[in-house]
């Protein structure tokens, strides 16, 4: 059996998708998670609202990938469809969460937005996201230098040894002068970790980090929402889109869950 974390333990893992085809991957973690804290577990399925309003928007035929021509979703018929994803993803939750306890709820609105609101303070957040690769890479945690995420190595730490996999540590640092105390604080971090195979990387920018979990195959990405340097709601929506695998968000221990207005994108 692994260590439970060395941090207190978080309030509730809360696992949210605006898809079933996007809980798969992320189910499975959350629940382990779980478990593995001693926490419960919640599950949050949200009806985006552009997934509702731009049905009736697109013409009456759509084209697959296989180039076949198929009649657009009606507004009923995305409803069904909605509501069949929600029995799933209970079901699901039902199944992996028989260790601790769970519940489930249904919202409509914005993903991010609807996360924030649902969150407690010591919640962490996981967002599913599907992807398409078939061979996963490492856990990729974002660090901030110079500020204690403790609670964020935790949670990559598990999820690597859960899953079999490495860990990849990136921080940016536009300042080489002070790039020698930030690795060696990076190595620290590999050698409490011990898991074989990790690695860290200093990068320039923040986007260079975005670029670089953009050609990954990561198996998840962790960011601490206070420590940053990703803290906003538009900032956790890019990382989704880039990283394209589950994101979890952790907020500093026995601190709130704030998404505030910051863009590192124009950071460096």
């Amino acid at each position: 059996m692994r260590s439970p974390p060395a941090t207190s333990s978080p309030r509730r893992i809360i696992i949210a998708a605006s898809c079933y085809a996007d809980a798969t991957r992320a189910i499975p973690m959350a629940a382990g998670l779980a478990q593995w804290a001693g926490t419960d577990l919640h599950g949050i399925l949200v009806e985006q609202d552009e997934a509702l309003t731009t049905v009736g928007m697109f013409s009456a035929r759509l084209i697959t990938s296989t180039g076949a021509q198929v009649a657009a979703p009606t507004l009923p018929q995305m409803r069904r469809s909605l509501a069949s994803d929600a029995r799933v993803f209970e079901a699901e939750l039902a199944k992996l969460a028989n260790l601790c306890r769970w519940t489930f709820e249904r919202l409509q609105g914005d993903l991010m937005a609807r996360m924030r609101a649902a969150a407690k303070p010591g919640d962490i957040l996981l967002v599913g996201h599907h992807g398409f690769y078939r061979h996963l890479g490492a856990v990729m945690l974002i660090h901030s230098p110079g500020q204690a995420q403790h609670r964020a190595f935790d949670i990559a730490s598990e999820l690597a040894r859960s899953q079999n996999a490495p860990i990849f540590i990136c921080a940016a640092i536009p300042d080489r002068k002070q790039r020698r105390l930030v690795s060696a604080e990076l190595d620290a971090m590999l050698r409490r970790a011990n898991i074989p195979g990790s690695i860290a990387h200093i990068f320039d920018s923040n986007v260079e980090i975005l670029d670089r979990i953009n050609r990954s195959s990561a198996v998840a990405v962790i960011i601490d929402a206070q420590a940053g340097p990703f803290k906003s709601d538009a900032d956790m929506r890019l990382l989704l889109d880039v990283a394209r695998c589950p994101l979890v968000i952790v907020s500093s221990e026995d601190q709130p869950m704030s998404l505030g207005h910051h863009n590192p994108g124009q950071d460096g």
